[in-house]
């Protein structure tokens, strides 16, 4: 009786000649993981044993789908599809993936994985195993919650280094102290605040005054000296007042 490994490197011979020009079409990104020519062999440049995902992949049928997908080849934590760039394991074959990360992973070696934003304690075995039973909007909304998005990323920009590709823009700064002051005052944030504190300045201005007329209409009952109207100490005050709020 043949030892299952004879059987798989039996099956596997008639792949390790072409296996750049065929089987790696079949499986996303296969030819973009950095420094690994071929992700189906442990040796990195190609030929010689098969890697942990190679086997996988054979004992799946050479075909990329779910099941491959959200196997966890070389046990690192992340499963394939997360390494080689499809992480809602949506790639079909019928068109190049579309770029939801710029950085991927060989799937067959634990030493190499892709940066995630979170642990990836967080990619279980029960939780792959409840994706792979999800339906493809239910896996979607899974794999979001763990941190990951399925959403294709803008196109590179010319001249630009790729890790630099996601990195937040900040506003070109001011060239005059006029213009900053103007774009302070014409930021959402900063409209929002203004009107708050107006309408709070108006608010106490309105209540002081009318506070003000019944202290005055009190004191010409009692026939005393009556106290002026709000002056801009009192218009301070309020002012000070509404921006605690």
């Amino acid at each position: 009786r043949l030892d299952q490994s004879v059987v798989l490197l039996l099956v596997f011979l008639p792949w390790a000649g072409h296996a750049h020009s065929s089987f790696l079409s079949l499986i996303p990104n296969s030819v973009n993981v950095d420094g690994v020519a071929s992700i189906g062999h442990a040796n990195k440049k190609g030929g010689g044993e098969l890697s942990s995902f190679g086997i996988d992949f054979l004992s799946n049928g050479k075909i990329w789908d779910v099941a491959l997908c959200m196997r966890d080849s070389d046990g690192d934590g992340q499963y394939n599809g997360l390494e080689l760039g499809d992480p809602c394991c949506e790639w079909n074959g019928s068109a190049p993936p579309p770029v939801v990360q710029r950085k991927f992973s060989h799937p067959g070696d634990a030493a190499s994985t892709v940066q995630t934003k979170y642990v990836s304690t967080l990619y279980d075995a029960d939780w792959r195993a409840l994706v792979l039973k999800a339906s493809s909007i239910e896996r979607r909304r899974l794999v979001n919650m763990r941190g990951v998005s399925c959403e294709p990323l803008p196109p590179l920009e010319a001249g630009v280094a790729p890790d630099l590709q996601n990195a937040k823009k900040e506003d070109p700064k001011p060239t005059s102290a006029a213009e900053g002051i103007l774009k302070k005052i014409l930021h959402p944030y900063t409209n929002k605040k203004l009107a708050t504190t107006l309408a709070w300045t108006g608010y106490v201005a309105v209540m002081w005054q009318r506070r003000r007329e019944l202290g005055k209409m009190l004191r010409l009952r009692n026939k005393e000296e009556p106290i002026g109207d709000i002056g801009p100490r009192d218009l301070a005050v309020a002012l000070w007042i509404s921006l605690l709020y």
